[in-house]
């Protein structure tokens, strides 16, 4: 179990957090007017790494004040 700087509880796998996928991470709150490309471009890793880390069904379907963890650049 990891707390996000926001107080977010995730869950992650021993595995994950061995391959390095949770040491650097950082959460990241959803602005007005944000895309999921401007904001993983912004962090420097692939839109399809923050639907994959955040579980998103749909990723168009972001809003205004939402916590997203962004994974750490590979």
């Amino acid at each position: 179990i990891l707390f996000s700087p926001a107080g977010v509880l995730h869950f992650v796998s021993v595995g994950d957090v061995q391959q390095g996928k949770y040491l650097r991470s950082s959460t990241h709150v959803v602005a007005a007017g944000e895309s999921l490309s401007e904001i993983a471009q912004q962090y420097g890793v692939t839109t399809q790494q923050i639907i994959e880390r955040n579980k998103l069904s749909n990723p168009n379907a972001i809003y205004v004040g939402q916590n997203l963890v962004i994974p750490a650049p590979q």
